[in-house]
């Protein structure tokens, strides 16, 4: 019996260990997505890739400026943006050919 109870469980941790692994992943894809997309709506990457490496609360400060003027950011996106741009991806860093 100890056996058939366990296999569950070990599916389940595996399960977990593998969406946590996707979790950064997909921020840097939501990153990427708003680089290329969001932020080029209204103007160049130049003034965001000027922004690489910030701590998250002061990109949250500007990202909020944006949305006042007119992004639309998510309270996710604004999230995800403020940590992939403290912590630029890989992704983010090609983007602002970094």
């Amino acid at each position: 019996m100890p056996t058939t109870s366990f296999l569950p469980l070990t599916t389940i941790l595996a399960a977990a260990v593998l969406l946590s692994a996707a979790a950064p992943a997909k921020a840097a894809d939501a990153c990427d997505k708003h680089l290329k997309m969001t932020c080029n709506n209204c103007h160049t990457l130049e003034p965001v890739c000027a922004q690489i490496g910030n701590p998250p609360d002061a990109l949250k400060e500007i990202l909020g400026r944006m949305i006042s003027n007119g992004a639309e950011l998510s309270r996710a996106d604004l999230n995800a943006m403020s940590t992939c741009l403290s912590q630029p991806s890989e992704a983010a860093k090609a983007a602002c050919g970094k």
